[in-house]
């Protein structure tokens, strides 16, 4: 292959998922309760941005899944309900050790919500 074949291909196939991301990431495992079923489903999170979080899940629900979430930040006392949907779904991958799941992306967040996401994702691990 050519010296510069890594550039080519990035120049190809355009920017990767990272680059594509709006808010950074911060890993992050909280449980996660949908309350919009009528009944409460319990999530572990792997991780959080403002913009929304990936939730585990045996069996994700399908994309375009309306979901109402309550959680609490380590750095916060206060729990957060956020409106959200199922954007993605990651099904488990034979012989991985990486959970199956759904990412989440928050909806109409007020802004206050978006601020105590933000300074936790920003503080230092």
């Amino acid at each position: 292959m050519p010296a510069g074949w890594k550039r080519w291909f990035k120049a190809k196939l355009g920017p990767t998922q990272r680059e594509k991301r709006k808010y950074p990431r911060k890993p992050l495992q909280i449980k996660v309760t949908n309350l919009k079923s009528g009944f409460f489903t319990y999530y572990i999170s792997t991780d959080i941005s403002a913009g929304g979080m990936f939730l585990q899940a045996e069996e994700p629900l399908p994309a375009g899944t309306p979901l109402d979430l309550q959680f609490s930040l380590p750095s916060s006392d206060q729990p957060l309900q956020v409106a959200a949907e199922v954007i993605r779904i990651i099904p488990a991958a034979p012989g991985s050790n990486s959970p199956s799941g759904m990412g989440i992306r928050f909806l109409n967040l007020p802004e206050a919500a978006r601020q105590v996401i933000h300074e936790f994702v920003e503080q230092p691990t």
